[in-house]
């Protein structure tokens, strides 16, 4: 048996095992000049409840708020315990008629959403149909409590809560 001699130039050397290096993290891409890196992004905040009417909703969203919150927040039953859209003199039928956006029997109560838009824009004749029916319904022991929209997409809980107390809230249009 021959022993084996190793010579540098003619046999290959041992193997040695491989060092492994340190495990590296890699960068994030960046696809802008100013190395703006990508990367996760934060998910956008949900809207509130009232502010996400369903697709059944016929009405305006700040109508929608005045809803969820009669339904929700105070656990009032449509139809039962208030009216959306409800007729007074004959609603639209009739000169003199007018539908105010919610009556709340258990008060009574009327509530009106006026839109910013509508009732600062338009001037003295909106003006004036919304004190008419105003002092109609008073007249009937009905007190109508109007609503800014803007005030409403904030946070519609405390405004409605005045209203259902037959308080006009400060800072809305007819105060």
């Amino acid at each position: 048996m021959a022993t084996k001699v190793f010579h540098p130039k003619t046999a290959k050397p041992p193997v040695l095992p491989v060092r492994l290096g340190k495990p590296t993290i890699p960068r994030p891409a960046s696809a802008f000049g100013r190395q703006v890196q990508l990367g996760p992004r934060r998910l956008a905040e949900q809207p509130p409840p009232w502010r996400t009417p369903p697709g059944w909703w016929a009405g305006s969203i700040p109508e929608w708020s005045v809803w969820w919150t009669l339904t929700v927040v105070f656990k009032l039953l449509p139809d039962i315990d208030f009216e959306y859209q409800a007729s007074f003199l004959g609603g639209r039928q009739f000169v003199g008629g007018f539908l105010p956006d919610f009556v709340i029997y258990a008060g009574p109560v009327a509530i009106n959403v006026d839109g910013v838009y509508v009732h600062t824009l338009r001037g003295t004749e909106t003006e004036a149909n919304d004190l008419l029916v105003t002092q109609i319904l008073a007249s009937r022991g009905i007190p109508l409590v109007h609503l800014l929209d803007v005030d409403l997409l904030r946070n519609p809980i405390e405004l409605v809560r005045t209203a259902l107390a037959g308080i006009q809230p400060p800072g809305q249009l007819l105060s």
